[in-house]
């Protein structure tokens, strides 16, 4: 009984397998040529483009105000402490010029109250930031507000892998048309 059992389970196995392999197949086949990213100074029809390093250009519409949240607030959680360099370049490049000066601020005085997390990251730590949900809460052709949620993560040589952190916030993402 248990080897007619064990025959229909590894049945099943390679039946999953198969349909997941040629649904990748099949996805990759219809897949656009070339990135979906389009770098400095290049033309394109990327979804999202990318400036000193810095996705910047996402389309205008719903999706693409969900999708620009998305970047900014995980790259920022990423680089606020761990890059300040990637961290000035992304405010330089996405925040409003009105606001830039407050989030380099702002920067500053993360990394001044985490001392522990910028040695972590001085002898080669790391963190990583995941948005898990986010609500677009108004969105008109100029300015989208998003509400999203996430986690961060943090480890390094001497530092056991933390507890996420919540990541949680009302932005506003200015979309200006180019």
């Amino acid at each position: 009984m248990y080897e007619r059992r064990w025959g229909t389970i590894a049945a099943a196995i390679v039946g999953v397998i198969a349909a997941a392999t040629i649904g990748w197949a099949a996805g990759r086949s219809s897949a656009p040529k070339g990135s979906a990213q389009i770098q400095d100074g290049k033309t394109g029809s990327g979804a999202i483009r990318l400036v000193a390093g810095v996705p910047v250009g996402v389309k205008h519409s719903r999706t693409g105000a969900l999708a620009a949240a998305d970047n900014y607030v995980a790259r920022a959680a990423e680089t606020i402490v761990q890059d300040p360099a990637a961290f000035t370049r992304l405010v330089r490049h996405a925040w409003q010029p009105a606001g830039q000066e407050k989030a380099l601020a702002d920067g500053r005085n993360s990394r001044k109250q985490a001392s522990d997390a910028v040695a972590n990251y001085a002898a080669g730590g790391r963190g990583l930031s995941v948005i898990a949900a986010r609500k677009l809460e108004t969105y008109d052709d100029t300015r989208a507000t998003v509400l999203a949620w996430g986690a961060g993560f943090i480890w390094g040589p001497e530092k056991r892998p933390t507890e996420p952190s919540r990541i949680h916030g009302d932005f506003s993402i200015w979309n200006p048309r180019s």
